[in-house]
């Protein structure tokens, strides 16, 4: 039978499909009797790279996948505060893992083509290092 535990995200998007999950346990002091916080650091599968750091998840055991990874992803409890505010924008999607400048525009192309504000949005990063140009030379 399969483990589950929950934990909180706190490191994602460093390896593709891997997140770091941070486990929180109290454990009593053997002498002074007081309760010690520990955390446990596991690495888990992310299958479509849809988590993100503060994400709070229930993963569960699984046959190794690699040297220390040994669980997976089982369901999102709550979105952190980045994913929240990706789902507001654009519900029904999973927050994709943006690496370059370009991803990011096409984002955001794809964002304005939805609100009806194309004119905001530049059309390649040619045209956004343009118009920076064109605002910071001086008039003559």
């Amino acid at each position: 039978m399969p483990i589950s535990l929950v934990g909180r995200v706190t490191k994602a998007g460093y390896m593709n499909k891997t997140v770091t999950v941070s486990i929180d346990r109290m454990v009593q002091h053997e002498r002074t009797h007081k309760l010690i916080r520990r955390t446990s650091k596991l690495l888990t599968h992310d299958e479509r790279n849809v988590l993100r750091e503060e994400d709070l998840v229930r993963i569960r055991s699984r046959p190794r996948k690699s040297l220390r990874k040994h669980f997976e992803l089982d369901v999102v409890i709550k979105r952190g505060y980045e994913g929240r505010e990706f789902d507001r924008l654009h519900p029904g999607k999973a927050a994709p893992v943006l690496t370059s400048p370009t991803e990011l525009l096409a984002l955001e192309r794809e964002y304005a083509e939805m609100h009806k504000v194309s004119d905001t949005v530049p059309q390649s990063l040619e045209s956004l290092n343009g118009k920076e140009a064109q605002e910071t030379s001086p008039a003559q």
